[in-house]
């Protein structure tokens, strides 16, 4: 099916002028969806290169809008490879224009943070800018679509005193995770908390010498992440029915702002020029169950969940923490709120949290969420769907998901002389660009497409 763009029209979409949408009225676009596969991180240039070929795309959409983080891998000189960087590369050796490229991400600052990289990066090496960078909410869709609704099995309303003050869920032991759990335990928080932790962090601090790792609920003997995933129908009752024994939850983040470099399991690590801030499944889940949450996210994450019609609870605790830049402030500041929490007993916080005027702020929370997701326009974030949709209205796109990506995975395969033809049969490629960035700023050694190989892989 063709679109045409009427020249009366207003609809632009941000980042290309009208006119050059309308110059032919049978552009073709590729949206293609991308994840942390090495398929991706290997052969984000063959796979471009592939599907325009198949497609004639003149527009390249790359949905990146299920991570957030600035840096991807680590290449083959030992360098670390930004996402802006990655696809710059894999553009340019697939010898497709920068300037016809939308990257889209999930962090909600990209906007800002990719103009921050090109006044630092871009602009010195002379490259186009990309036609947009764009922020789209993908975790919401998923909680909305895909987890198990545990609202109305939520006891809130006070038929019995709760064991916990607070629960914490963690699957990777992320460093800032790590952390907050150290300050739960010096402050004698551990026994006041349902807490889990799926994999050894090995940390080596004595203060963690008497925790036996997995942290596990009580009756699980699962040592993967399935059991704490509500991404589908197989999630453990006993992770659902737990969020009933304590008053509030305690979420870590994946992304908690910007750390500096060197955190074990970090998304966080950027220059301080880029901003990140990041709504996965950990912070809407909460929401969704209609339940209190004290938030270890960036700063100012709070903030924006206000702005976007979400109440938050600065009345039963203090949110200043919300507003501090440094990560290990936020941790400590949090460990202070629960600790005060703690010391006020389990009758004093069954009264509180049982009060009408917190459970009223519960229901309106997961009203909001209900209609965000439901894609009023006074409420939504925008979303894959949405904007899916208005692509497909202004150019004739090819949408490819993971299931287009396996048949690519094959192909790939089947004809190792063709790819090896794109890749030159050389792990060290360089193209126009990771030259240029070499020379300009040598901490980016030869930024090449390749990631390094693992033990035995070719």
């Amino acid at each position: 099916m063709v679109y045409t763009i009427s020249t009366e029209s207003q609809v632009e979409i941000p980042g290309f002028s009208l006119n050059t949408i309308m110059s032919d009225s049978r552009s073709n676009a590729l949206y293609l969806t991308l994840s942390m596969s090495f398929m991706y991180q290997r052969h984000l240039d063959s796979v471009i290169k592939y599907y325009v070929e198949k497609t004639d795309a003149e527009f390249l959409f790359l949905d990146f809008s299920s991570e957030a983080q600035y840096w991807i891998f680590e290449n083959v000189w030992g360098a670390r490879v930004s996402i802006i960087d990655w696809i710059y590369n894999a553009c340019y050796l697939a010898e497709f224009p920068i300037e016809n490229v939308t990257l889209i991400s999930g962090n909600s600052q990209i906007e800002e943070s990719y103009d921050a990289w090109y006044e630092h990066i871009g602009k010195p090496l002379g490259v186009p800018k990309f036609a947009q960078a764009k922020h789209i909410n993908m975790w919401s869709e998923i909680v909305s679509s895909s987890h198990v609704d545990y609202f109305d099995n939520i006891v809130r309303d006070g038929n019995f005193i709760k064991p916990f003050v607070f629960t914490f869920y963690n699957g990777v032991s992320r460093q800032h995770r790590v952390d907050l759990l150290k300050e739960i335990v010096k402050a004698d928080l551990f026994k006041h908390g349902v807490i889990t932790m799926l994999d050894d962090p090995n940390d080596g601090d004595l203060i963690l010498q008497n925790i036996n790792f997995p942290l596990t609920l009580p009756s699980s003997s699962d040592r993967t992440h399935n059991n704490l995933t509500t991404h589908n129908e197989h999630v453990s009752q006993e992770f659902l029915y737990s969020h009933n024994w304590a008053y509030l939850d305690v979420v870590a983040e994946t992304i908690i702002g910007r750390q500096p470099d060197g955190h074990r399991h970090s998304f966080s690590e950027a220059p301080e020029w880029w901003k990140t801030t990041f709504y996965t499944e950990k912070i809407w889940r909460p929401i969704f169950y209609g339940r209190p949450f004290m938030l270890l996210g960036a700063p100012g994450q709070l903030a924006e969940l206000r702005k976007h019609g979400y109440e938050t609870f600065d009345d039963l605790w203090s949110e200043e923490y919300d507003e501090m830049e440094n990560f290990q402030d936020r941790i400590r500041a949090i460990r202070y709120e629960l600790r005060c929490l703690a010391d006020k007993g389990q009758q004093e916080l069954h009264r509180i949290f049982t009060k009408p005027s917190v459970i009223e702020k519960l229901e309106r929370n997961r009203q909001v969420f209900n209609l965000q997701n439901d894609k009023y326009n006074s409420f939504s974030w925008s979303s894959n769907k949405e904007f899916q949709n208005t692509i497909n209205s202004h150019f004739k796109t090819t949408f490819v998901d993971h299931n287009h990506i396996r048949s690519a995975d094959i192909w790939l395969r089947e004809n190792e002389e063709k790819v090896w033809k794109y890749i030159e049969e050389n792990w060290y490629k360089e193209s126009e660009y990771s030259i240029k960035l070499t020379e300009l700023f040598p901490e980016y050694k030869g930024t090449v497409m390749m990631c390094k190989l693992r033990d035995g892989e070719r």
